[in-house]
């Protein structure tokens, strides 16, 4: 059905480089031991709102005692004050712990601190098991510290994990792994636990999935490579468009590079780029690279992962999620497997996609209450409006097409509402309140396939 494919378009944003510029060199869990030890992982908050769930990753454990995490407001860098909220839980080790947050209202913008710390009184008002040195939980953390959101590639100043030996919190400068839900569904945090090295030689390619905004023409490729051995097989890319109606790849352009161009350390490399200055749509394409060097002797992609099990986790991967970006690996070039809760950095760089605005003239006069046949005609003439001097590329159009989706849905046109919908999706200029058109998606979905029809007024 097409309005679900209209939703993984919600997330798309107006970038100039499309790619992952965040790093995980190495796993670096934080271990807790003792009753007076304590992580926190701080961050900003991406979203306002009712969360619904946080969760944490545990990396390893010995006989690991009970664990309470708690969120925090932050005050000058460290948790501070009473817990928002409480959960309790037993790590697994190797596993994701989700525990219920619901009730707690985030501020967008603001800095928090999620904690974890053993629990010996388990939640009670006495002391049930006493921590030995034999009890241990390792939590996620992974280094460099990059100051970066992972879906986005924001900064985030804020991000640290903290630890507290007993008698004060100190920045261990490494990247907290956490995840978080939200009532209305987004979700944000760093779910990459843990380093991917894909190798690329005679028997293996590799290729970034990214998915552009906007009709876009590149310059350069970057990424982030080391080479191995001796060998002096150049490196190959190829740029190649995912065809999905036709099930098959087709190449825009290609090229390579000398051994010599790569070091023998992790390092950005860039690649010249030439795609004859045809753009690239707003389609999947696949960044891929090979070589003929023999296994050792060819080169590694540096890339990240989420380990499996946490529901929603490929959601806070780069650009949101697998439906719009996710490293892949072949044998033959042809048939790619894509790793679906993976990045790899490939960066491709190029001019900013356009940020229009909208003319004070076209703004619409509010929408007269009551008469809902007379809000339509009104909606409708500022749809004309939005449209009269650059086409569908006026940011009002788009706007328009939702308000008038809300009205077409109230008085029953479901056709026109889901074509309008659609509309304002596919043009990806929309409004700033996208969880609103998600709902009215949803809705739309749910009632056509249930064939209810929708309360009138």
């Amino acid at each position: 059905m097409k309005v679900i494919l209209c939703l993984l378009l919600l997330n798309a944003s107006l970038r100039a480089d499309y790619g992952s510029a965040f790093i995980v060199d190495k796993a670096k869990p934080v271990r807790l031991e003792r009753a007076d030890q304590k992580i926190a992982y701080r961050f900003t908050a991406q979203y306002g709102g009712f969360l619904s769930t946080a969760s944490v990753f545990c990396s390893e454990a010995q006989d690991p005692l009970y664990t309470k995490v708690s969120l925090y407001a932050d005050f000058k860098g460290k948790p501070k004050g009473a817990a928002l909220r409480e959960a309790y839980f037993v790590p697994n080790p190797g596993a994701w712990s989700s525990l219920s947050m619901e009730g707690v209202s985030l501020t967008q913008g603001a800095v928090y601190h999620l904690v974890l710390e053993a629990d010996i009184q388990r939640g009670g008002g006495h002391v049930v098991d006493l921590p030995a040195s034999a009890r241990w939980a390792a939590f996620g953390a992974s280094s460099p510290l990059n100051h970066m959101v992972l879906a986005s590639g924001e900064k985030d100043p804020a991000s640290d994990t903290l630890f507290f030996d007993g008698k004060k919190w100190k920045a261990l400068g490494l990247q907290p792994v956490f995840f978080l839900r939200h009532g209305s569904g987004q979700v944000e945090g760093d779910p990459a636990d843990r380093p991917l090295v894909l190798p690329i030689d005679a028997k293996n390619q590799q290729a970034q999935v990214l998915h552009f905004s906007c009709d876009y023409l590149p310059k350069k490729i970057k990424l982030r490579l080391r080479r191995l051995g001796s060998g002096d097989e150049p490196l190959r890319f190829r740029l190649l468009e995912n065809l999905y109606l036709e099930h098959r790849m087709a190449e825009t352009s290609r090229g390579q590079i000398a051994a010599t161009a790569v070091g023998r350390e992790w390092s950005w490399v860039e690649l010249p780029f030439d795609n004859g200055k045809k753009a690239l749509h707003t389609e999947c394409y696949y960044v891929a690279f090979s070589s003929d060097a023999a296994a050792g002797e060819g080169y590694e992609l540096s890339a990240m992962q989420a380990s499996a099990g946490l529901q929603q986790g490929a959601d806070a991967t780069f650009d949101a999620g697998a439906h719009r970006s996710r490293a892949s690996s072949s044998e033959d070039g042809i048939l790619w497997k894509d790793r679906f809760e993976a990045d790899a950095n490939v960066i491709l760089t190029g001019p900013s996609c356009p940020v229009l605005r909208m003319p004070l003239p076209n703004r619409a006069p509010p929408l007269p209450s009551g008469d809902l046949r007379k809000a339509r005609e009104v909606a409708f003439e500022a749809l004309q409006a939005s449209r009269r001097t650059v086409g569908d590329l006026q940011p009002g159009t788009a706007y328009r097409l939702e308000e008038l989706a809300n009205l077409d849905m109230v008085l029953g046109d479901w056709g026109t509402a889901v074509a309008n919908l659609e509309k304002a999706v596919s043009i990806h200029l929309l409004s700033e309140n996208k969880d609103e058109i998600g709902r009215l998606l949803l809705v739309l979905e749910q009632a056509q396939e249930k064939k209810l029809p929708f309360p009138r007024p």
